[in-house]
């Protein structure tokens, strides 16, 4: 079985994931994936999960809007071995799952997750300490914070 990390933001966009979770769940499950959950908290809990058990993951799963996933990356970039990242767009806007066309369906956004190749996306070190920016449209719009 290979380690997956599924980390969730219960509260995100209009909190459709939880109605989802046990098919997300038996998907991977049936995929040979061992998940270890973790529902959010608070707004640092994201980046904090990710950064202290992320290098212990085949997998890192993370369903929230564009912040969560902005978050998990910021924590996941601090490590040395990093896990392959899955994304699971249940935000308000995701911006970001939209410009790497990731379907808003989560079974569906699952199945690319272990099926639909690797993406690379932009992400670039933010000026003022170790934080890390993902979103498709700030490079132009603020390259001055960059």
């Amino acid at each position: 079985m290979k380690n997956m990390i599924f980390l969730f933001n219960p509260r995100s966009g209009r909190e459709q994931i939880r109605s989802q979770l046990m098919g997300i769940l038996d998907y991977f499950c049936s995929q040979g994936y061992f998940p270890s959950v973790y529902v959010t908290q608070n707004s640092q809990d994201a980046e904090r999960i990710a950064r202290e058990y992320g290098s212990s993951a085949d997998l890192f799963l993370c369903s929230g809007g564009d912040g969560t996933l902005n978050n998990v990356v910021s924590g996941l970039m601090a490590l040395e071995k990093r896990p392959v990242l899955g994304y699971l767009p249940s935000g308000s806007t995701n911006d970001y799952a939209r410009s790497l066309e990731i379907p808003g369906d989560p079974r569906e956004a699952a199945e690319v997750a272990l099926d639909g190749g690797r993406e690379t996306g932009g992400c670039g070190p933010v000026r003022h300490g170790p934080v890390f920016c993902i979103h498709c449209g700030l490079w132009g719009l603020y390259r001055g914070f960059l």
